[in-house]
């Protein structure tokens, strides 16, 4: 029986030579690890043979009649049947994030991340999103996600996964990074400001503060004012936030 759920955006990696390759980049032995969207199970029997603590989160009901098995032979392994994006980890710190992400979750998914306490992640995403995450200034790829990810992370991507490692075949490939947690954590007031700021990417500074912020901005005047918002660097974007 074909488990998948397209609701869910499932597309499960189905070659175990990038699999293999996913698990050593978790280099998971002896440490606490979150994998979300445990999925059929097949990384997170990998995970759990060689980590101290595994925390296996899944949304799909479906998905239990194959994750629960694994708990007998695997006292390591606490399997959470719930939306990650609705779970509270306030307190709670682990060694490795680890996540084949459903595309449908991506960006809800990396700004839960940026909330959260841990040391590395190591996540598999469409190409596009990655691209989108490590875009420059200047790239007018560049966007709210771009800006979010590299001021909580260094990022660096690993490999690129061709469509026709997963089943069923999504329409596009992904790309395996490595995330840093950086000790830095955007305000609430940060993350509106980025979030208002990006819907204007392409206006000038002055034009898209006027529109997002109305009089408020009518009497701020900066050096940045006739520079394009995807230019801005993540230094200039929080210098400007504290004027607002």
């Amino acid at each position: 029986m074909d488990l998948r759920s397209k609701r869910l955006g499932q597309c499960f990696l189905s070659d175990y030579r990038v699999i293999n390759r996913e698990i050593e980049y978790a280099c998971p032995d002896g440490k606490s690890v979150l994998e979300i969207g445990a999925g059929d199970g097949r990384l997170t029997t990998l995970l759990a043979e060689r980590a101290r603590h595994v925390t296996a989160v899944e949304k799909d009901a479906r998905m239990l009649e194959r994750l629960l098995p694994l708990l007998e032979g695997h006292a390591n392994l606490e399997i959470i049947h719930a939306d990650f994006l609705d779970l509270e980890f306030t307190g709670k710190h682990f060694d490795v994030v680890f996540s084949n992400v459903p595309y449908v979750i991506s960006s809800p998914l990396l700004f839960k991340l940026a909330e959260m306490s841990f040391d590395r992640a190591v996540l598999c995403l469409q190409k596009e999103f990655v691209d989108r995450m490590l875009s420059q200034p200047g790239d007018k790829k560049r966007s709210r996600l771009s800006v979010m990810s590299q001021l909580h992370f260094d990022v660096w991507a690993l490999e690129r996964v061709p469509r026709t490692a997963f089943k069923p075949k999504p329409k596009v490939d992904s790309a395996i990074i490595e995330l840093h947690r950086k000790k830095f954590t955007a305000t609430a007031s940060q993350s509106d400001f980025i979030n208002k700021l990006f819907q204007h990417k392409s206006r000038t500074v002055r034009r898209a503060l006027r529109d997002a912020y109305d009089s408020k901005a009518a009497s701020i005047k900066t050096e940045f004012d006739e520079r394009r918002v995807f230019s801005l660097t993540n230094e200039e974007i929080l210098e400007l936030a504290r004027l607002f």
